[in-house]
C-alpha cells in the first residue's frame, strides 16, 4: 500500500496451513462418505434394473438379487461409516466440553489465563477448532445414519415387489 499501511492480503494474523502429506483426510471421508454411498448404490440398482429389464424375456430375478446383494453390502458399509462417524464424535467431546469451561471461567473472570490455555483466533475471540471438529463429527454421523437408512428403503421393495 501506498499510504506505508500493511497490506491486509499478504499482512495476516492467520497462521498457514501445515504441509499435508498427500493422503485424504478421514473426516471428509466420513462425512462424504454416507452420501457417496448412497449415490453408488442408487446408480447400480437402478442401471441393473434396467438393463434386466429392457432384455426380451426380463430377468427379474437377476434384477432382484443384484438389488438385495448391493443393498445388504451397502448397508453393512453404510454401518461402518457411521459406526467410525460416531466413535470420532465420542473422542471430540472432551475436547469440546473442556474448550468450553475454560472460556465459561475466563468470562467469569477466573480460571486460565488466555495466553497459557485457550488459544485465540485471528480475530481475537476463542478458537473454534474443537467445537468445529466436534459439530462436523455429530454431522458425519447424523448425515451418515440417515442415507444408510435411505439405502435401506431404497432396497426394501427388492424383496416383495417385482423388479420389472
Amino acid at each position: 500500500m501506498t499510504d506505508g499501511r500493511p497490506d491486509p492480503r499478504t499482512e495476516s494474523a492467520v497462521e498457514p496451513v501445515p504441509r499435508h502429506d498427500g493422503t485424504p483426510p478421514v473426516r471428509w471421508l466420513l462425512f462424504i462418505g454416507g452420501p457417496i454411498l448412497f449415490g453408488v448404490h442408487f446408480l447400480v440398482v437402478y442401471l441393473t434394473t434396467e438393463a434386466a429389464c429392457a432384455v426380451a424375456p426380463p430377468a427379474d430375478r437377476l434384477a432382484t438379487s443384484v438389488t438385495v446383494v448391493a443393498t445388504g453390502v451397502a448397508v453393512l458399509v453404510g454401518a461402518a461409516i457411521t459406526w467410525a462417524s460416531y466413535r470420532w464424535w465420542r473422542e471430540m467431546e472432551p475436547q469440546r466440553d473442556e474448550g468450553g469451561r475454560i472460556r465459561a471461567a475466563r468470562r467469569r473472570g477466573v480460571g486460565p489465563s488466555a495466553e497459557t490455555e485457550v488459544p485465540e483466533g485471528p480475530d481475537g475471540s476463542a478458537d473454534p477448532g474443537p467445537l468445529r471438529d466436534s459439530s462436523l463429527a455429530l454431522t458425519s454421523t447424523m448425515l451418515c445414519a440417515l442415507f444408510t437408512v435411505s439405502v435401506l428403503v431404497v432396497g426394501l421393495p427388492a424383496l416383495v415387489l417385482p423388479a420389472c
